[in-house]
């Protein structure tokens, strides 16, 4: 292993989004209960995301809409380009909210990636090292490919 040896995090990067808000919100761009649709303009319609907040996606308490194609079908859709996460957030829009709460949902971490990029106005793979950097993570690269981040 070298300090050129990429991994993929996969889950992890949960805890590092949250460090990236907690930044945001030190710096007074964010409060943690502004709803969700404040900072996330692909879902400023959208039912559930007019009532849930920022607080409930970190909690995994919101009505995220759920269904398997956004949950766990990050494959099947393009990442390599500045808009991915965009495009990932903009199919939960129209989707009704789920009826029960989950207490894990992937596509809840992307919209916060995604409102990681409005508030900074700079796409994920130059927000989040921008970010972090504080906390030492100065050689750590990420992609929006796949949803896979890489240290």
């Amino acid at each position: 292993m070298t300090a050129s040896t990429r991994f993929a995090i996969g889950s992890l990067t949960k805890s590092m989004v949250a460090s990236a808000l907690a930044v945001l919100a030190a710096e007074h761009q964010l409060s943690l209960d502004d709803v969700v649709a404040s900072h996330v303009p692909e879902l400023r319609l959208s039912p559930w995301a007019e009532t849930a907040t920022l607080r409930d996606l970190l909690a995994n308490r919101s009505p995220v809409p759920l269904r398997a194609a956004l949950e766990f079908g990050f494959d099947e859709h393009d990442g390599d380009d500045d808009r991915a996460l965009a495009r990932l957030v903009e199919e939960t829009a129209g989707e009704a909210p789920s009826g029960e709460h989950w207490s894990y949902a992937n596509v809840g971490w992307c919209v916060l990636g995604r409102a990681i990029e409005t508030l900074t106005g700079m796409v994920w793979e130059e927000a989040m090292p921008r970010l972090l950097a504080p906390a030492g993570l100065r050689e750590t690269t990420w992609t929006t490919s796949a949803c896979i981040a890489m240290i």
